[in-house]
């Protein structure tokens, strides 16, 4: 079967990725049974979740590591293989304000893994990583449960 890929005008791939960002949001507000409000910030923190799209293994870690070693030394980038989240902690604020600022719509870039480009998104975290890592911990536990049932 061939299957046949029609461009998408800027306007239809700007929602596509905005569609994207929410249903990662999505996942992320069900998994930890908090509002958006009390896991993602409006206004700059140090820390930033990170949604890749990738499959969480070590090459993805590498291009989101070199992509976000741009911006100012990493304290933390953990992700976790078979999820697409994950967490960027910067010693200050200002590294992260720098990252965000170079996002197209202060939301996605476009990172390689595996020699194909994959948009990634940043969000602002009020989170710390020991809350971050306990939900991804989760997300990961229930996905092998999945798997095995």
């Amino acid at each position: 079967m061939i299957k046949s890929f029609r461009k998408t005008s800027k306007s239809g791939y700007r929602n596509k990725m905005n569609r994207k960002l929410a249903q990662g949001i999505s996942a992320l507000t069900r998994a930890e049974k908090k509002s958006i409000d009390e896991m993602i910030s409006k206004e700059p923190t140090n820390k930033l979740f990170v949604f890749h799209f990738g499959n969480g293994d070590e090459e993805d870690q590498k291009s989101l590591l070199e992509f976000c070693k741009k911006f100012g030394p990493i304290d933390q980038l953990p992700l976790f293989p078979g999820l697409n989240y994950g967490f960027v902690e910067y010693p200050e604020v200002s590294h992260a304000e720098a990252l965000m600022n170079s996002l197209v719509n202060q939301q996605f870039v476009d990172i390689e893994f595996y020699g194909k480009k994959r948009t990634c998104f940043f969000q602002y975290s009020k989170l710390d990583y020991s809350q971050l890592e306990k939900f991804l911990l989760m997300n990961l536990f229930l996905k092998k449960r999945r798997k095995i049932s």
